[in-house]
């Protein structure tokens, strides 16, 4: 009995899809582009650049044992919601040292870019843009975040 016990713990321990953590990150500040279009009209707010953040949002970067990535984001209102599990394609673009690039594309809706970099004062922060493109409101952003732990080289 204990040696199917010790299988079935490494078995869960050693899949090959088991991600870590390699970065946390927390609210974001930057700014955001609304466009106007048929469905919204012209109203105010929109067709210019406008502070904007995510308060209480998460961003947490996870690598799996096969070196894929995945973008796991959230804030107060909504649950942990993973950008791989909602068909998005995360990939790294780029990684030189102390800075990692990861894109994240949702097919005919948006394109993200995320650079997490460790900085020469010894913090870390992920520089991230959205354009979302097949929504009802057309949007760009360019948002900053600290982030708490940031494992790369």
């Amino acid at each position: 009995m204990r040696a199917i016990l010790v299988l079935v713990f490494l078995s869960l321990t050693c899949s090959p899809t088991r991600a870590m953590n390699i970065a946390q990150c927390g609210a974001s500040k930057g700014w955001a582009y609304f466009s106007s279009n048929n469905l919204v009209g012209n109203g105010p707010g929109l067709d210019k650049w406008v502070q904007d953040g995510i308060s209480n949002g998460r961003i947490t970067l996870a690598k799996g044992t096969d070196n894929s990535y995945d973008l796991l984001y959230g804030d107060s209102l909504s649950p942990i919601n993973s950008a791989s599990k909602d068909g998005a394609l995360v990939a790294k673009i780029g990684e030189l040292r102390g800075t990692l690039s990861i894109l994240v594309s949702y097919p005919n809706r948006s394109v993200e870019t995320y650079t997490f970099r460790k900085r020469p004062d010894g913090s870390n922060e992920v520089l991230w843009t959205a354009i979302k493109y097949g929504t009802a409101i057309t949007t760009a952003r360019a948002m900053r975040a600290t982030c708490e732990f940031l494992a790369i080289q």
